[in-house]
């Protein structure tokens, strides 16, 4: 489904319409909290906005839920409840970071699911909603994160990841946290990650009296792991072979 994106952002153009995998604004829980939301595919990626920045594509306010045939692939659908996974399980992250990498597959170590009855309103008239708090822990990270993230293994990854444990073998697939992330990375993604983090920090105000590289080294590089001799090759490069690169 298109929507109409009503306001620029860093990341949304005003006027522009996007693909909308997912809306949701309506709120059925009735909790105080709830906020409209819209799922967008830009490039490769997808991206969670505000509801209130977008339109119908013929200007109406959007007012009604909306969930795309793609997103609700079993394949592509994030967990939704953490009860149904236990130490062990597999996942497979959705959406890249710095730590977790698309398409890859984790070890649960932790899981966490909290209820709390939260009251509001003013007596005579108070209401109640119940809060779910879910989160859960993966091998190699000690932080907590979001199970909308990651999505559950499909047929075909159940087998392998079954097959590799009777062979003996380590699941290919479970980034290792020694590798760092820009060697991760294919190489024309590594090409365009190195020279869009090159390009941020040239551009950054932030940087006062710091050379270029010792910045984007410091401030910018530190989501992959870069040091100086990763940027050393395209230093020289010209704005032609740039642009290519990029494109």
């Amino acid at each position: 489904m298109k929507i109409l994106c009503n306001k620029n952002t860093t990341r949304l153009v005003k006027g522009v319409e996007y693909e909308a995998l997912k809306i949701r604004v309506v709120n059925t829980t009735s909790s105080p909290r709830f906020k409209p939301t819209v799922l967008v595919k830009i490039g490769d990626f997808y991206h969670q906005f505000s509801a209130v920045g977008f339109l119908r594509t013929d200007g109406t306010k959007i007012d009604t839920d909306y969930t795309s045939i793609a997103y609700n692939k079993p394949n592509s659908e994030a967990i939704s409840d953490v009860r149904v996974l236990k130490k062990g399980d597999y996942v497979v992250c959705r959406f890249e970071s710095k730590t977790f990498d698309t398409g890859k597959k984790y070890k649960v170590s932790e899981v966490l699911y909290k209820e709390t009855e939260r009251i509001y309103g003013v007596s005579p008239s108070f209401r109640s909603y119940k809060r779910v708090e879910q989160k859960i822990k993966l091998e190699g990270s000690n932080r907590w994160c979001s199970p909308s993230r990651f999505r559950h293994c499909n047929t075909q990854e159940k087998r392998t990841l079954s097959l590799g444990s009777i062979l003996g073998e380590e699941v290919s697939d479970v980034t290792d946290k020694r590798i760092r992330k820009i060697d991760r990375l294919e190489p024309e993604e590594r090409d365009k990650a190195i020279l869009s983090t090159i390009l941020q920090g040239m551009l950054d105000p932030n940087r006062n009296n710091m050379s270029v590289s010792d910045w984007i080294i410091a401030k910018r590089g530190s989501a992959y792991g870069l040091n100086q001799a990763d940027l050393k090759p395209y230093l020289k490069l010209k704005l032609a072979d740039i642009l290519k690169m990029m494109e």
